[in-house]
């Protein structure tokens, strides 16, 4: 499905990765960055989280 967002016209698709660290924090950073992105432009974002939920210890999630 993101390969097709990809293509579609008037559609952006960004995609982060962090080497370590907390989940939690990277999640933060992603929204508050869409939701600048999207005041910006008059629009609105959609996120798609599909990664691991936990690396067995509580990142904060």
């Amino acid at each position: 499905m993101l390969s097709w967002l990809a293509t579609a016209e008037d559609r952006s698709v960004v995609t982060i990765a962090m080497p370590g660290g907390s989940t939690a924090n990277a999640f933060a950073t992603l929204v508050a960055w869409l939701d600048a992105w999207a005041e910006r432009e008059k629009t609105t974002g959609m996120i798609f989280y599909d990664a691991q939920q936990s690396y067995g210890h509580d990142d904060g999630l």
